[in-house]
């Protein structure tokens, strides 16, 4: 005979308690729901860095238009500011520490939204999670 949590094999008690673990996996449900959100703390972490990193290239891409900019007008002061409106826009885009600038910032962008929609996938799944908790909780206060 097998000794259960009343010392009493069988009892109502530990049957209910066999029937929350092993049929509804009541504790299972609950650390699912206690990963996940580990798991999402992880994300918001890493979005944050992303961000930070996409900032950062944001403000070099500014900083190096600038830069290009100040250059240009003092080695063409004679031009109109359409003509050098047009050359501007020449030099900007071939400029190559500009463009590896933009990949970075694009690479960044990309993984930024990345971890967004599995931040937004570990959210919902926390919230079914929670959901099936309140459910088990009905269930077992029945």
């Amino acid at each position: 005979m097998t000794r259960t949590l009343t010392g009493e094999a069988g009892s109502p008690r530990d049957k209910g308690v066999a029937y929350a673990e092993d049929v509804l996996a009541v504790h299972k449900v609950f650390t699912d729901a206690q990963a996940a959100d580990a798991d999402l703390l992880e994300l918001r972490k890493e979005i944050r860095h992303h961000r930070d990193k996409r900032s950062e290239y944001e403000q070099a891409i500014i900083d190096r238009e600038i830069e290009i900019t100040d250059r240009e007008r003092s080695a063409h002061p004679e031009s109109s500011e359409a003509a050098l409106s047009r050359h501007l826009k020449v030099v900007l885009r071939r400029d190559d520490t500009l463009k590896k600038i933009r990949v970075n910032q694009s690479a960044i962008t990309q993984d930024l939204h990345l971890l967004e929609d599995m931040a937004g996938d570990k959210e919902r799944q926390i919230r079914m999670l929670t959901a099936r908790m309140e459910q088990l909780g009905g269930l077992l206060n029945y």
